[in-house]
């Protein structure tokens, strides 16, 4: 089986190293929807030592000390999974589950490590999960316990989080997926952890870099690592204006342009994450921005009428030219109709020299060497001080070589050409705004990834990540519909400086009458505690009215991986009889269109594995797909089963 390659990086930069996943590459393009627990990237698992924490780092719950050390939290021999289905259910659905007695955060925790266990290690192995805090049902236990004693902190109490690997943790490591910083455990939490925290949310996991995902999940956006993700996964997820949320204690790319923030399955969701984490801090003085500006409260402005007299300028030059883009630009014009339908005012808007403003605004290779190197020099027992150290200790993936030499080659911290693309921020947020304010815009739109999504190891191109980052203006990034074979694609929503409450009610909107979010086929839900069973089956059939030849085939699908592993046998017919043995794709009384061929001419016996995808293994568990014979006799097709793994 063909493999492909993940990279595990370091903000967006530092590689941990290539693994080989035995998965080909029609295969992992239907898990790239994968459930909002895990993502692609690097292998393995590094297990959390615990710690004391220091004067000054968050606590643990109430009443709870350290557990020994521990490879994975003990799941019970008989899991038992919780009354109410956790997998799609918002934030607010588990906290009345809670509140009811149907549900517990110990019970929560449990199902979701024991989907990691299903679809990280086992199953689709998608090698998503770098380390899973030890602790993580300690502390559901603990929370339990104070729900019951005085009341809840807030909206996330007892809901396990998982951050991406860039986020300071006091008592789990932060490496940045790098083999550069293994094993380093941060003074304290970043704030944004610290917020969680204190909101009584469980960090149940770190996750590899890019895309980090729980029952909501933290990321950090550079240049698109939080609306990338989201587009490719069906999901939410808002870039905040820079400065609405602190990037202290985050591992920097480059602080002019990071931030962080949550990816989430509903609106509901990113809403509520967002309350418990915007807000200035001394700690980043781009937060500073805020002041004067109030509270920003996401969940107070959702509003299912919000696109009603919304006016939206279609950004013309962000959408694809080339013939491999057509179905993605058809799919997300489609959905800017139905935000039309759903009363929002469009026109097409065109920003004058905008690819010249884009992307020399970027300052990740002016920035990256001194803001890690400050990093570094902030953190106790860092075994590299800086980007240097790691290329010349060769901690790092050779496909990052070039951008890492390019950043090193940085000699000054305020050269002609940083201050060059500091200046072409200011000039494309002032074209940006100029644009709005002349066509009285409530926000820009456009794809998110004009391209379809590549596969892991290849490079993405079409993103358009840039005019977000480059401008530091707010972005929200939502689902769009999905290509012909399953493959999500997504448009993002661009808005004024600290807008992004009406970026995110506009988004409420949308979701509540269009309700694109698909649960990922690819992850379903567990059974006893484990991944659905592959499914086995036989059919036999004649190969006409008259004669005795028979076809037999026995099938194994897997739910998981989307496979289907066949062995075909002819007996009692002459091998030269045999033409073929073909899948179609049933319509309606009709068997469709031939897509695989499962065995050739002159054969009476084949075996093999179909890549079916998402949408094949849809139509299989639907009964759409037909089993179809060709012999000399009857060339047109002879002996039609549908194939039922049920």
């Amino acid at each position: 089986m063909e493999c492909v390659k993940a990279v595990s990086m370091l903000g967006e930069g530092v590689g941990l190293g290539p693994v080989r996943l035995g998965v080909s590459k029609s295969a992992w393009r239907l898990l790239l929807p994968l459930a909002l627990l895990l993502l692609s990237g690097a292998h393995g698992f590094v297990w959390a030592q615990a710690t004391t924490a220091p004067a000054g780092a968050t606590p643990p719950p109430p009443g709870e000390g350290h557990a020994s050390p521990s490879p994975f939290p003990a799941i019970p021999a008989v899991f038992a999974p919780p009354a109410l289905s956790v997998l799609e259910a918002t934030i607010p659905e588990l906290q009345e589950a809670m509140a009811r007695g149907d549900l517990t955060s110990v019970a929560l925790v449990e199902t979701y490590l024991a989907r990691i266990e299903a679809y990280d290690r086992n199953g689709a192995r998608l090698n998503a999960i770098l380390r899973v805090n030890p602790r993580a049902l300690e502390e559901a236990a603990a929370l339990d316990r104070e729900r019951a004693r005085v009341g809840v902190r807030g909206p996330l109490h007892g809901i396990p989080v998982i951050m991406k690997d860039n986020y300071d943790t006091y008592d789990l490591p932060t490496t940045g997926a790098s083999v550069a910083l293994a094993g380093v455990v941060p003074p304290d939490d970043a704030f944004q952890v610290a917020r969680l925290r204190e909101a009584g949310a469980i960090v149940l996991a770190k996750s590899n870099m890019h895309e980090a995902f729980g029952a909501v999940g933290w990321g950090t956006d550079t240049c698109g690592s939080i609306r990338i993700p989201s587009c490719f996964n069906n999901l939410f997820g808002l870039r905040p204006t820079k400065g609405l949320s602190s990037i202290d204690g985050i591992i920097p790319l480059a602080h002019t342009q990071d931030v962080g923030g949550p990816l989430a399955r509903s609106v509901t969701d990113l809403a509520v994450a967002l309350d418990a984490t915007v807000g200035p801090d001394p700690a980043d003085p781009a937060t500073r921005a805020m002041e004067g500006k109030g509270v920003l409260r996401f969940m107070d402005a959702l509003d299912p009428g919000a696109l009603r007299g919304a006016r939206l300028g279609i950004v013309e030059e962000l959408f694809g030219d080339p013939p491999e883009d057509e179905e993605v630009d058809s799919i997300l014009r489609g959905d800017i109709g139905r935000m039309v339908e759903l009363g929002a005012d469009t026109l097409t808007v065109e920003i004058p020299d905008l690819d010249s403003l884009v992307w020399p605004s970027g300052v990740i290779n002016h920035e990256a060497k001194f803001d890690l190197m400050d990093y570094l020099a902030a953190t106790p027992g860092a075994p590299v001080a800086s980007l240097a150290d790691i290329l010349d200790q060769g901690l790092y993936h050779q496909a990052l070589e070039g951008a890492f030499n390019r950043r090193e080659r940085a000699q000054s911290r305020d050269s002609e050409a940083y201050r060059n693309a500091l200046a072409r921020r200011e000039q494309l947020g002032a074209a940006l705004l100029a644009i709005m304010d002349a066509n009285e815009l409530d926000a820009l739109v456009f794809p998110s990834v004009k391209r379809r999504p590549a596969l892991i190891g290849e490079g993405q191109s079409g993103s358009n990540c840039q005019v977000s980052a480059g401008s530091g203006f707010p972005a929200m990034a939502l689902p769009g519909g999905f290509t012909e074979d399953g493959l999500p694609t997504g448009l993002e929503l661009l808005g004024r400086p600290f807008d992004d409450v009406r970026l995110v009610a506009m988004a409420y909107a949308y979701e509540q009458a269009v309700h694109p979010r698909r649960s990922p086929p690819a992850a379903p839900p567990l059974v006893d505690g484990k991944a659905p069973a592959p499914m086995t089956f036989e059919v036999r059939i004649p190969l006409g009215p008259e004669e005795t030849g028979t076809l037999t085939g026995r099938f194994v699908f897997d739910p998981v991986l989307r496979t289907l592993a066949f062995d075909l046998e002819v007996s009692g017919a002459p091998v030269e009889e045999i033409y073929a043995v073909t899948l179609h794709r049933s319509k309606g009384e009709s068997p469709g269109p031939a897509f695989h061929r499962l065995m050739g001419p002159g054969k009476s016996r084949e075996a093999g594995l179909v890549a079916l995808g998402n949408l094949g293994g849809e139509d299989l568990l639907a009964g759409r797909v037909t089993l179809v014979a060709y012999t000399a006799s009857h060339p047109r097709g002879w002996g039609r089963s549908v194939l039922n793994p049920g």
